[in-house]
């Protein structure tokens, strides 16, 4: 159960039940349980390479000493989430072998090279001046920089609300002309070169803007991935064995079989029953 240690979670179900259950049984209950659902997790992710779409991101996972990350897919009739011990390229690629349809990504830019096409998350885009406005205390050149950044990105968000296609086109290209404008204007860096690292960060991820406004379906951010994050987030400080490498590979399939069903309208218990032979 997301955010009880497995002691409160034998507790509550001795409360429930009438009969007492122990932390321990319950961890090795759901490590069992996990065991048995692979077949279905892998099945789960061979649909998921069919999806002409996903929202891909990636969340750090504390191991004893070490750390690992959990990897995360979501589409339309299914999430997948696998356990990784870093997040490089080959990783993620391994993660989503052959994939060729489109990812929608944060800054990180190992996702650059999975997919035929990718968007930029414009939420995270817009949050990226906005905090270096808020703590670098920029000033002159530079603060005028991101002040405009931070409005142009606006913008972008913004131009998601348009409803026909050709207009939604043709905000597209009048937007990445204003930011290639902007990019390109003469101004006086600062000593940490940070109108030098949006340059970079554009040459990186700057044609990767405007697909939500030029393909029907794509979305203009992540949202809908960073909650299922969230979720996970309360999973990861529960405890109860869950910063153990098994244990986390237990969270992972138990969560890529929660999230699907509910994707696709199935009752969660009644998947986990069949799994354990029980109905």
């Amino acid at each position: 159960m997301a955010g009880l240690s497995h002691g409160k979670t034998a507790a509550f179900f001795g409360n429930v039940l009438g009969s007492q259950a122990s932390a321990t049984k319950s961890y090795r209950n759901k490590i069992s349980t996990s065991r048995k659902l692979v077949p279905m997790r892998d099945a789960i992710a061979s649909e998921i390479l069919q999806e002409p779409y996903l929202k891909c991101d990636e969340l750090w996972w504390p191991l004893g000493k070490s750390s690992g990350y959990v990897l995360m897919a979501l589409g339309q009739n299914g999430c997948l989430a696998r356990v990784s011990y870093d997040r490089k390229a080959e990783t993620l690629k391994a993660f989503l072998p052959g994939y060729d349809g489109t990812i929608s990504q944060d800054s990180y830019s190992g996702w650059l090279h999975i997919g035929g096409r990718r968007q930029m998350c414009m939420q995270h885009q817009i949050r990226l001046p906005k905090l270096d406005l808020k703590y670098k205390n920029p000033k002159d050149d530079v603060l005028k920089f991101l002040e405009d950044l931070k409005h142009l990105l606006k913008q972008y968000f913004m131009a998601d609300a348009i409803e026909d296609q050709h207009t939604r086109q043709v905000a597209a290209n009048c937007l990445d002309k204003q930011m290639s404008e902007l990019i390109h204007r003469e101004m006086e860096d600062d000593d940490d070169k940070n109108i030098n690292r949006y340059r970079k960060r554009h040459a990186r991820e700057g044609y990767f803007l405007t697909l939500f406004l030029l393909v029907p379906g794509i979305k203009s951010g992540n949202y809908d991935v960073e909650i299922m994050n969230r979720k996970l987030v309360a999973i990861r400080h529960d405890g109860g064995g869950n910063r153990s490498p098994i244990g986390m590979e237990a969270n992972s399939i138990l969560f890529t079989i929660f999230t699907t069903c509910k994707a696709r309208g199935d009752v969660f218990f009644d998947v986990l029953k069949r799994a354990i032979g029980d109905g």
